[in-house]
């Protein structure tokens, strides 16, 4: 209940109430005998004069002011004063304000203190009312709007904003303003013509009724940010590309030669089939290991890429050092001799006839090894050894092998980027020796995989010494000692079988068809897809060899059809196996997906396509049956 007092112009107070007696701690009695000068400690006598004769003038007033109680402590004061005319008396109702003008300070201070804390955090916030109108904004905030905070302040957002930009954040205001958080990311077209990207939090403020009285926005400029993410999203669709044509270019540039070294293969192993002197046979076979040489080293190229995506496996099978070290001689021997330099080869008699080990790798390390050594070495000689140490565990052997030459040597700079791929001794234009430099890189890195390790000592002018060591088991382990993985022990009969050859090459095709010919076997040869679905519908065939690019239909597709029942339902479940110089494991895997049983990398020489062909065949001693993969239909892709 507010107070009330009556005095007269003089200031003399002639009546009271109750609330005001408890308001200032008098009684009643005791505020009769006072004047109103005595309650008021803002106001000089003079002042509360000049006052009272402007509320005769204006009839009222209202205003804020303090009053002392009884026991001296002030208090905040509303008061509203009228004058009476009639009786030149004033009328004032006083009310006791200072729990008010407390808590009006303290809401005061918070908001100077969150003024303070949200100017200087660099983010942009802002408060509305259910009418979308800005109740408090932060520097940030105003920074962004290019306003000062007199001319956003009770205005609605659209306004500030603009149609344009508000229709971007409404429907997430409205969410807000319906309870729900919610974040958002908006892109901004600046009048310099850049993008600015700021991602903005919705919250909802509640009042004590659970009711949403407003929301919060609070802003973060991420423009940087999302330009890191677009660069990087960039770099990688870049990168994946580069990847993409560099896997292309591979795949293209191993088919591209795997397809003549095939027909020169083929051809030679069908020079071998006539009357030829043992100079002349042993010319064609020389030569033929040199295309399959030519294959492996192709294969560098292909097997960087595979080590480096941790793809490349080790495959044990039964071999024999010697027919390494031998096959290894026949490459170089001819190299060496027109260099007149000397070749050695000695394994340890000690060594076993047979271990279980990577034969590919191994010939291929000290293929890489050797030509480097020749290639570096002008006079003298290069020795490759192999020696068996005194270790064995696990029933495995320790073998240590070295290649060593007096060629021009290694500086100790260039040793400790020697195994870096691309590394080349010499730069420039003023090179000595070709090569890609990644022999060493990969002969490394096998070595690692193989499970051993490599090092080089080396001198300038005096020659060079590489030593690796690497484990291999025993052959009791699990293969045969008189037979390797995939080798064909005995002759197998193909007489009287019938096999459809696709293949556009006609020189591979021709040589392919004459090899199996001399073996008994009925080729038919078309040239594309297309014909060999015709063919399929015409007459009966034991077995497909289907190579894959193939104008008018390839080899993948034609693949798919016959499965589909498209060369009729005896067709079907027919043995494919490519024959294909796609020799990439991502290839292989669409092959069997098209629902090929197997395949058979170009150059293929005549033993590797007999045993690709008995593979899917087997003979009861009279009669040849067809023996059908029992998951080739889950190989279809529908």
């Amino acid at each position: 209940m507010d107070g009330y007092i009556l005095f007269q112009y003089d200031g003399r107070i002639l009546d009271t109430n109750q609330a005001y007696c408890e308001m200032v701690k008098y009684r009643r009695v005791e505020i009769l005998s006072k004047n109103i000068f005595n309650f008021e400690t803002l106001r000089s006598r003079g002042d509360i004069v000049s006052h009272l004769h402007l509320v005769m003038i204006e009839g009222e007033d209202r205003f804020v002011s303090k009053h002392l109680r009884k026991d001296g402590s002030e208090y905040d004061v509303e008061l509203s004063i009228q004058y009476r005319g009639e009786d030149g008396h004033f009328v004032a109702f006083l009310r006791d304000i200072t729990i008010k003008i407390s808590a009006e300070k303290e809401l005061l201070d918070s908001k100077m203190h969150l003024q303070s804390v949200t100017d200087s955090v660099p983010a942009m916030v802002a408060q509305i009312d259910v009418f979308e109108r800005y109740i408090f904004v932060n520097k940030g905030y105003l920074d962004w709007c290019g306003m000062p905070s007199d001319q956003v302040i009770g205005r609605k957002i659209q306004e500030v904003l603009g149609i344009e930009r508000y229709t971007i954040v409404q429907k997430s205001i409205c969410l807000a303003l319906n309870g729900d958080k919610h974040i958002q990311q908006i892109c901004f077209n600046l009048e310099d013509g850049n993008l600015q990207y700021i991602q903005v939090y919705y919250m909802p403020i509640f009042n004590e009724n659970k009711l949403v009285i407003g929301c919060y926005l609070m802003g973060q400029d991420i423009t940087d940010l999302k330009l890191l993410e677009n660069d990087i999203v960039h770099a990688k669709d870049v990168a994946e590309t580069a990847n993409r044509v560099k896997s292309e270019f591979l795949a293209n540039m191993s088919h591209e030669i795997r397809t003549p070294l095939n027909g020169m293969v083929a051809t030679l192993e069908l020079l071998k089939t006539t009357i030829l002197n043992p100079d002349q046979d042993k010319l064609a076979e020389t030569a033929i290991t040199s295309c399959h040489r030519l294959a492996q080293l192709l294969s560098d190229i292909l097997d960087i890429s595979r080590i480096e995506a941790g793809k490349m496996c080790i495959q044990l099978t039964s071999m024999s050092l010697k027919d390494i070290f031998s096959q290894t001689r026949d490459l170089f021997s001819p190299v060496a001799k027109e260099k007149g330099i000397d070749l050695y080869f000695h394994a340890d008699p000690s060594l076993p006839d047979r271990i279980l080990g990577d034969d590919a790798r191994l010939q291929q390390v000290l293929i890489n090894m050797v030509g480097n050594a020749l290639k570096f070495t002008h006079q003298g000689a290069v020795s490759v050894n192999a020696f068996l140490l005194p270790i064995k565990k696990h029933n495995n052997y320790l073998i240590l092998f070295s290649v060593e030459d007096t060629g021009i040597g290694i500086s100790d700079e260039s040793i400790q980027a020697l195994f870096n791929a691309f590394f080349q001794i010499s730069e420039g234009y003023t090179r000595n020796h070709q090569g890609a430099g990644l022999g060493l890189s990969i002969c490394k890195r096998l070595i690692e995989l193989m499970g051993g390790s490599i090092c080089v000592v080396s001198e300038l002018g005096v020659g060079s010494s590489f030593w690796f060591s690497l484990p291999f088991g025993s052959v009791d382990q699990g293969l045969s000692p008189n037979s390797k993985d995939g080798e064909i022990s005995e002759p197998f009969n193909l007489s009287s079988l019938s096999i459809l050859l696709v293949d556009d090459d006609l020189v591979s095709a021709f040589a392919a068809s004459r090899l199996l010919e001399k073996r008994g076997v009925q080729v038919c040869h078309v040239e594309n897809g297309a014909l060999a679905l015709e063919a399929l519908r015409e007459r009966n065939f034991d077995l497909v060899l289907m190579d894959v690019q193939m104008p008018v239909m390839d080899g993948v597709t034609a693949t798919h059809a016959i499965r589909s029942g498209e060369a009729g339902e005896a067709a079907r479940e027919l043995p494919v196996v490519a024959l294909t110089a796609y020799a990439m494991e991502t290839d292989i895997a669409n092959f069997m997906k098209a629902g090929m049983n197997d395949y058979l990398s170009k150059p293929v020489r005549s033993e590797n396509l007999e045993a690709g062909i008995k593979k899917w065949l087997s003979d009861d001693g009279k009669k040849k049956k067809l023996v059908i993969n029992s998951d080739l239909k889950n190989n279809v892709s529908e």
